[in-house]
């Protein structure tokens, strides 16, 4: 669900992403950079988009 309130703090959860393109480490935090780069390990600057469960596809688990 995606939710919103007056000071901008949102929550999505729960899509499950899927690329073949991936190459994820299975139950391992997933992390998306500055560049869109998506990829199990963090960086600077990175932010917490969801955990792997293949190595191909994550759950969406977005919180601002």
């Amino acid at each position: 669900g995606v939710a919103s309130d007056s000071l901008g703090n949102v929550e999505i959860s729960g899509s499950v992403i899927t690329n073949s393109s991936l190459n994820l480490t299975i139950n391992s935090k997933v992390y998306v950079d500055g560049t869109g780069v998506i990829s199990t390990t963090k960086s600077d600057g990175a932010i917490s988009i969801g955990f792997a469960i293949t190595t191909t596809s994550f759950i969406l688990t977005i919180t601002r």
